[in-house]
């Protein structure tokens, strides 16, 4: 049997997130298509969320650390270490540097990938400077992320940009029969400040005053969530504003929805927003990138977060449902042609075979 590929992912069963997400969606695709031998090289957690990841294909093998509460990444680094030598792999795919995955990552072998921009978390990419080389494989997965890494890291030469991916058999719109009686509005992203959901909030008053149908359900958790909850309590907007803990499908929270709703200030290649748009919502997402590689006129609208007036106009041209239905459709059709993971993966595949991906310098 061929040598493995090893995608190191440590927070695959205690996290949910998009890294996550993607190494799950990416390995079955990797395996199915591709007949590929896939190992996950993960940790054990001392909160685990096991139910989130159960289909994995028969050709991967979870390898999991052992759960200690200190020195975790020393442990992980001894794991790894046996491991790759038993396991002999093709080539790894690196989630990360800094959690001990240095410690068996060649740099003209294996492939790094930057998920966030530079701007976000500076200090990790200084520190994966000092095992890459010029020639290192490095996948971005967005315009936006590699031009913040190029201004300031300027002699590599294999810089590769791979966007993220969606299950377009699973994410698709179900006809059904929606009530119409509201507008309803999702915003689904973790609860930092970077995300900008507090924007959406302060503007939701005068949302409500131009269009009193308006509902807006928020899903996520994280450091903000009592702030949002006092914020709507302050703004007297309760009866129109749902906050709703973390799901592991968001699906039929799309598919009852009206809107997506995104007006983060940087990010990767945000998978929440692909999965609205192959259920073909249309979409309202921030004035940043890397929205603009993502979606143009015909799919939803860019606004400035800062300003309510902004976000009420986007609002209200989608208030009639035959316009949605016309930008949600073409959201699809962006997602299907841009976007699937069979498209992520056979771009992936290029880079580990040593194909030619038309990398960027």
């Amino acid at each position: 049997m061929d040598r493995p590929i090893i995608i190191i992912s440590p927070f695959q069963f205690t996290l949910s997130r998009g890294i996550e997400n993607f190494t799950y969606s990416l390995s079955n695709q990797l395996t199915r298509k591709y007949n590929y031998r896939l190992i996950i090289y993960t940790w054990n957690g001392k909160n685990s969320i096991n139910n989130q990841f159960i289909n994995w294909d028969k050709n991967i093998t979870i390898r999991k650390v052992p759960y200690s509460r200190f020195y975790q990444k020393e442990i992980a680094q001894l794991f790894y270490y046996f491991w790759s030598i038993y396991d002999d792999p093709k080539a790894i795919i690196c989630n990360f540097l800094w959690h001990g995955e240095n410690i068996i990552y060649n740099n003209k072998r294996d492939i790094m990938i930057f998920h966030n921009p530079l701007s976000q978390i500076p200090d990790r990419y200084i520190y994966a400077e000092k095992y890459l080389s010029n020639t290192s494989k490095i996948v971005f997965d967005s315009n936006g992320n590699f031009s913040e890494f190029k201004t300031k890291y300027k002699g590599f030469h294999n810089c590769n940009i791979i966007y993220t991916g969606v299950d377009t058999s699973y994410f698709k719109y179900l006809r059904s029969k929606k009530n119409d009686k509201y507008l309803k509005i999702i915003s689904i992203s973790a609860f930092e400040k970077r995300k900008g959901i507090q924007h959406l909030i302060k503007a939701m008053p005068i949302l409500i005053y131009n269009i009193p149908e308006i509902r807006l359900k928020i899903i996520g958790s994280g450091p903000e969530k009592k702030y949002y909850h006092n914020l709507i309590n302050e703004l007297g907007i309760k009866n129109f504003v749902t906050i709703k803990s973390p799901v592991n499908d968001t699906k039929p929270y799309l598919l009852e929805s009206d809107i997506y709703c995104l007006l983060s200030h940087g990010e990767g290649c945000p998978i929440g927003l692909l999965e609205a748009m192959a259920c073909e919502l249309p979409v309202i997402v921030s004035d940043k990138s890397p929205f603009d590689e993502i979606i143009n006129d015909n799919e939803g609208f860019q606004v400035d977060r800062n300003d309510k007036n902004s976000i009420l106009k986007a609002i209200i041209q989608l208030r009639h449902k035959k316009d949605r239905e016309i930008m949600g459709t073409n959201a699809r059709l962006k997602i299907l042609k841009k976007f699937t993971w069979e498209i992520v993966a056979s771009k992936f595949i290029d880079l580990i075979e040593n194909r030619n991906l038309s990398n960027i310098n």
